[in-house]
């Protein structure tokens, strides 16, 4: 026994020489933009935690600024982006983790945006290098001449939406030419774009869920002609977005929205329930309008596209909400027809009372926390 443990202990040093990562390709999609370009990359989290980050645990937004800077500058050095000749300084504009409910310890996406700054009048080529890994194939390739036992993937997929759309498949240190007049997108691409962001935006922010409901209580309740109660909406919603472009949604605004949802659904029909309902659509749109301004394109239209996409998004959303409570008033009407109304309005301020409350203890905890 002791010359086995003597023999594992002298094995030991080159055996564990090298910790091995499984490495998936990593993926990307780039676009042209007027004055950018915009680089959205997905990588795999578990070598970026545990070679460039360093980060245990790893939060999934809000990174420390020296984690922001270690990402920063390891994908500045392994991805090359040059136009018309020039290297194009990089920027990391925001990056965040994933971790599904199956993955365990490091496993999950990095979603990184990095933005380069791009002459409007640069010409010629576009030529895209990577060298992702390079240290650690390199290393592999040393330690295993015969084949690493650990999978390993280590090209960049990368998709070109341009106004030819291009797939490339980017292998270590060979570079990819586009020309740039093949590569610029078109306003009208752009505009659809930041639609489709809006509209993913309303559907994608679970915390704003809640305050439809609310809404759709107050819809239901009896807010008054159901056109000018949509247009209200609409306009408050907008106005909300444009706000959040320009100065950003505070972290309270998810609990405002509810608790003003909540007001307007218990005074339904007055005026105090009316200026909150348009106080929550304004509270909702900020939210929707902060998680979609930063992957806007960047591009005049980009802002009211974005906000018709979020209201499109919304509708049919609060639209379910208010035929729910619609289809509790006729339940109410087949317990009693007289007292149907009354009824109803007992069970529309029960709910609200409850979504108040909630809302009103949770922007307690947010501004105190």
């Amino acid at each position: 026994m002791t010359t086995i443990l003597a023999c594992l202990l002298v094995l030991a040093p080159g055996a564990f020489a090298h910790q091995g990562y499984p490495i998936p390709p990593a993926r990307g999609v780039l676009r042209v933009e007027p004055g950018r370009a915009v680089l959205d990359l997905r990588v795999d989290s578990i070598y970026f935690i545990e070679e460039v980050v360093g980060l245990h645990p790893m939060p999934p937004r809000d990174w420390p600024a020296d984690a922001l800077a270690k990402v920063e500058a390891y994908v500045g050095s392994h991805l090359s982006l040059e136009a018309g000749g020039r290297v194009l300084p990089g920027r990391l504009a925001a990056a965040r983790y994933r971790q599904l409910p199956w993955e365990v310890t490091e496993e999950g996406t990095f979603f990184l945006r990095l933005e380069y700054p791009l002459p409007s009048e640069a010409a010629g080529d576009f030529v895209l290098t990577s060298r992702l890994y390079d240290e650690y194939r390199k290393e592999m390739a040393q330690e295993y001449p015969q084949g690493s036992p650990f999978k390993a993937d280590y090209r960049l997929l990368l998709d070109v939406p341009g106004r030819v759309r291009s797939r490339l498949e980017l292998l270590p240190g060979v570079p990819a030419r586009l020309g740039l007049a093949d590569v610029r997108r078109r306003p009208a691409a752009m505009a659809a774009e930041a639609f489709g962001l809006g509209a993913g935006a309303a559907f994608g922010v679970a915390a704003a869920f809640p305050a439809l409901i609310g809404l759709g209580v107050w819809l239901a309740a009896g807010a008054g002609s159901g056109r000018r109660a949509h247009v209200l909406l609409a306009v408050a919603a907008v106005a909300g977005a444009w706000a959040a472009a320009a100065r950003g949604a505070p972290g309270w605004a998810a609990w405002a929205s509810l608790l003003a949802a909540a007001l307007a659904a218990r005074f339904a029909g007055h005026p105090a329930g009316t200026a909150s309902a348009a106080a929550a659509a304004a509270a909702l749109g900020a939210i929707w309008g902060a998680d979609v301004r930063p992957v806007l394109p960047a591009t005049v239209a980009s802002a009211p596209a974005a906000a018709a996409g979020v209201l499109a998004g919304a509708a049919p959303l609060l639209a379910a909400a208010a035929w729910g409570a619609g289809r509790e008033r006729e339940r109410m009407r087949e317990i009693s027809e007289s007292r149907a109304g009354e009824l109803f309005v007992r069970r529309a301020r029960l709910a609200a009372t409850i979504l108040a409350l909630i809302g009103g203890y949770g922007l307690w905890l947010n501004l105190n926390g």
